[in-house]
């Protein structure tokens, strides 16, 4: 049995972070319920995309530091003996969390964890990813911030990233502009922190990307 766990950027410090604690103690206790003391493949995905010097920490490494002090509860030791916790660090996006993970998974029923107001878009690029696979997406409502709140720019961002997502997954050329779009992304989002700009600036130069992509 394999769990997907799908990274949501790097917080300052993983383990006091209270989004990541939400989503991860609950991703945890469903593992539990899921894998009823069986043997479990868990795939914690995500790149380096922290926007904090010297940028070497990655979500997958982030996520399985918190995870591990959750395993260590000395109650649960003969229960999560078996699981087996493995991190892919070369994903920078959704679509490549999805990608790359594929590779990763060796049992035939296999689950994704992610954010609630991403499952939609998770779910169709799942259909196409991994066609013939017994999988479940099981999406966690963790977000406190604000984001999680404005619904009419989570619907209008989503819709343009299922948009981008689709395209690339048509051929290995639009695969690579869709990964420079999110390499633009972390450069730009980089120099902005360090600047102390906000990101109207930052998402112009992307949204002129992304239309370049699109056409």
């Amino acid at each position: 049995m394999t769990f997907i766990i799908l990274g949501y950027g790097v917080p300052k410090n993983i383990i006091k972070d209270q989004n990541y604690n939400f989503y991860l103690r609950t991703v945890f206790n469903k593992i539990f319920d899921l894998a009823n003391s069986k043997p479990a493949d868990i795939i914690f995905c995500g790149g380096r995309t922290n926007l904090v010097k010297p940028y070497q920490k990655s979500e997958s490494a982030e996520m399985i530091r918190l995870f591990k002090t959750l395993c260590q509860r000395p109650f649960l030791k003969n229960y999560i003996k078996s699981w087996k916790l493995i991190g892919e660090s070369k994903s920078i996006s959704t679509l490549e969390n999805l990608i790359y993970a594929k590779k990763l998974i060796r049992g035939k029923e296999s689950y994704i964890f992610c954010e609630v107001t991403r499952s939609s878009r998770i779910s169709k690029i799942t259909s196409r990813i991994f066609k013939g696979c017994k999988l479940r997406v099981l999406p966690i409502d963790f977000d406190q911030s604000k984001n999680r709140y404005e619904l009419k720019e989570i619907k209008r961002k989503e819709s343009v990233a299922l948009k981008l997502d689709l395209k690339a997954l048509q051929n290995d050329k639009n695969l690579k502009l869709h990964h420079n779009i999110y390499v633009l992304k972390i450069k730009l989002s980089r120099e902005a922190k360090v600047a102390k700009k906000d990101l109207d600036e930052v998402n112009r130069r992307l949204e002129k990307e992304i239309k370049k992509f699109q056409h």
